[in-house]
């Protein structure tokens, strides 16, 4: 038997009956006023009467929509279901005073919104069995895709962040950009993600390092050795520091000269930021999306101008030590050569004396050994001349050696605000 809604009392009047519509009429405004999708469900039978908005944030008419439980329920989204029907249950059985879910549900085009469903059975038999309930659906999307892309900068941020980390101490540069490229494009769900070096004295870009989302076809044996003047609007942008981002290469503004070398490569995508050493171009780091187009967000943009900016630190650093090393053996040979000089002055004076003692003793030398005398204190003079001069050039060497590790410190502390690379945005 059905619980029963108490009857008005009997001495009720016209009045009375005057103000529940006018309150009715006012629910009805708010519920269209707030834009609220409504529900109201025989759960006995499953039939469901859905209002005009209801159906409308789904891209329907409600005459399109079978009123049926069955059809929220094929509308639901699959990894939604077990948490909605949990809920759903615990108040059905009386656990819950209300039903209160998000959940994604899938709109006619294809693609899912967000709404937030709540709900209260309004009537139930006297053993508690539910029979009928009602609710409202907000369509909450906008607010979920908020909260996502924060959670995903938290996220990008934190995984930067490491990146980051993993250039201050590089054992090999070649694998941890391998890795940065990596781990970079998988969170970024993009299709490939690859360094070009740029080769300031011949003039030419090529992919040095090269990372391919699963099905993608690499490209880096095909981009190698290409001369400026074939990508001459890339170059330029590039070498004006501008950060180059197109999310419909097809139907952008750029070059057709350009799309033509792009599309090949099945590029609907592209985004790319260049990459400047010691205020000099270095090359660039850039990002394909071959799926179709896309929007590159200004929060992703600019995490990834600082992982780039961190490479090119790494590169510094990199070429930093580089030099150092060279400077260090350099400076290692040349004291070696001084030991040998000094080695050689203590033997040549051993000679040296030998001779004149051996002169003295042979007081009564012939002209021949006289000569021989002779000529062997001249190439001892001649040796001593060489060492000498030896000596002298390793002076020098030392100075420079000095002097060049103290210009390249200063370069390297020269103001940063001097480089290019302004991070314009070219669409």
């Amino acid at each position: 038997m059905k619980k029963q809604v108490p009857p008005s009392d009997a001495g009720s009047s016209s009045h009375s009956s005057d103000n529940l519509e006018e309150t009715l009429t006012r629910l009805s405004l708010a519920v269209q006023g707030a834009e609220l999708g409504t529900w109201d469900w025989d759960i006995q039978n499953g039939h469901v009467r859905f209002n005009d908005r209801w159906a409308e944030m789904l891209g329907y008419g409600k005459d399109e929509l079978e009123p049926s439980v069955q059809t929220w329920e094929k509308l639901l989204h699959t990894d939604d279901k077990k948490a909605v029907s949990d809920s759903l249950q615990e108040h059905l059985d009386g656990h819950t005073t209300q039903y209160s879910t998000e959940h994604r549900l899938q709109h006619k085009h294809g693609h899912y919104i967000w709404v937030f469903d709540s709900g209260q059975v309004y009537e139930r038999t006297e053993g508690g069995t539910p029979l009928h309930a009602a609710g409202i659906h907000l369509d909450i999307t906008d607010r979920k895709r908020h909260e996502m892309q924060e959670a995903d900068q938290k996220r990008f941020i934190h995984l930067s962040s490491e990146l980051i980390q993993s250039l201050v101490h590089i054992d090999d540069i070649d694998s941890v950009i391998q890795n940065l490229l990596e781990q970079t494009g998988r969170y970024m769900d993009v299709s490939r993600a690859y360094l070009f070096r740029f080769d300031s004295q011949n003039g030419f870009y090529s992919n040095t390092h090269e990372w391919c989302s699963e099905g993608v076809e690499p490209q880096i044996d095909y981009l190698q050795g290409l001369p400026a003047e074939s990508i001459a609007w890339w170059d330029t942008s590039m070498r004006a520091g501008e950060i180059v981002s197109i999310d419909d290469i097809e139907n952008s503004d750029i070059p057709d000269e350009f799309k033509v070398f792009l599309i090949p490569q099945g590029i609907s995508a592209v985004l790319s930021i260049p990459l400047y050493v010691d205020g000099t171009l270095h090359g660039f780091i850039g990002f394909d999306e071959t799926r179709g187009p896309r929007i590159w967000h200004t929060n992703e943009v600019a995490i990834l101008k600082s992982l780039v900016d961190s490479v090119a630190y790494a590169f510094e650093r990199d070429e930093r030590e580089q030099v150092k090393d060279e400077l260090e053996k350099m400076k290692a040979v040349n004291k070696m050569g001084v030991t040998i000089s000094h080695e050689f002055n203590n033997a040549l004076a051993v000679i040296s004396g030998s001779i004149e003692l051996l002169q003295l003793r042979l007081t009564d030398t012939s002209a021949e050994n006289k000569e021989f005398f002779a000529k062997a204190m001249e190439h001892v003079d001649r040796m001593r001349d060489l060492v000498m001069k030896m000596t002298k050039l390793h002076s020098l060497e030392e100075m420079d050696y000095a002097l060049g590790l103290k210009m390249y410190n200063l370069h390297k502390s020269a103001d940063p605000e001097t480089s290019p690379g302004t991070g314009r945005k070219v669409s």
